[in-house]
């Protein structure tokens, strides 16, 4: 697809020290907007009609944006599903927090309140892992969490619910789609591709940013979704991983000429919050410890 001018740039990124570093200082831009008037909606299907009707909708509300909103990105905590390295996607209600992820969500709430005093709305992708992070985030807030489908994880279809180790041989071809550096191919049976989850997140973070026109919004979804923003912002692919309860703050505003732009800044672990990043090594040493107990029983 072939998109008119609309800026996203790499500013801000942050993270806890228990996250791999995606970044240290360096920035990128990319061109991004609605998918250009040459290839007609009836030339397009599948996701690619899926991308052009989410852009279509985060443009009019984006063309109404008079002042800068603030994004602060969150994935969810811990579930047994990470620590078994079984790949969850978009499988629902998909698996619950496990132990160390309602400690990790309970750190990084008490973070986000001595940060920011003032959140407008906080948003959450429909899967269980995310909704119940965001709960625990937004009660002292006095917040309802508002459910947003389009902030789900990327969909790998039949890998749902296989280990990184049974799906090399239970589902070879998908398998090695998913390991492909190519952006553009989607994962057999219905899955998306990495082109299609940004620009799923792109569309969904820009509507949500224009309907909070000059607030803090919290917004809690998922590693891969949340490093497929990443990409948008930088113009090309980043490294390493964002780790569960990690932070990233996204700034969406109007440019000068009526288009809309995002900014992150990427600032590396050295700069990470070191409350967050001592509650968390203090979680993970509990939960090893009550387990370890659990086995000695």
């Amino acid at each position: 697809m072939q998109y008119p001018d609309c800026l996203i740039t790499c500013l801000l990124y942050e993270h806890n020290e228990a996250a791999a570093q995606i970044g240290s200082g360096h920035s990128g831009a990319a061109l991004y907007g609605l998918p250009s008037t040459a290839e007609p909606q009836s030339l397009l299907h599948g996701p690619q009609l899926k991308s052009y009707l989410y852009f279509q909708r985060a443009q009019k509300f984006a063309a109404r944006m008079v002042n800068p909103c603030q994004l602060i990105l969150i994935r969810h905590g811990e579930t047994d599903w990470n620590r078994e390295r079984r790949l969850q996607g978009q499988t629902k209600p998909g698996p619950p927090l496990n132990e160390l992820g309602w400690k990790q969500a309970t750190v990084l709430s008490k973070v986000l309140q001595q940060r920011y005093s003032q959140v407008a709305a906080v948003y959450s992708s429909d899967l269980l892992r995310a909704v119940q992070t965001a709960e625990v985030l937004a009660g002292p807030y006095n917040l309802q969490v508002r459910q947003y489908p389009e902030l789900r994880e990327r969909h790998i279809s039949v890998l749902q619910g296989l280990t990184y180790v049974e799906a090399p041989s239970q589902q070879p071809e998908a398998w090695a789609v998913l390991q492909r550096s190519s952006s553009s191919c989607c994962i057999p049976g219905g899955g998306e591709s990495l082109d299609d989850l940004r620009d799923r997140m792109v569309a969904a973070l820009v509507q949500i940013a224009a309907q909070h026109a000059g607030q803090r919004v919290l917004v809690i979804s998922h590693g891969g979704a949340l490093h497929a923003t990443h990409r948008a912002a930088r113009g090309y692919q980043a490294k390493g991983k964002v780790l569960n309860c990690s932070i990233s703050v996204l700034l969406v505003e109007p440019s000068r000429q009526l288009q809309w732009h995002m900014q992150v800044k990427c600032m590396g672990q050295a700069n990470a919050h070191p409350q967050l990043a001592a509650g968390l090594q203090q979680c993970a040493w509990t939960t090893a410890k009550n387990q370890q107990q659990q086995q000695q029983q």
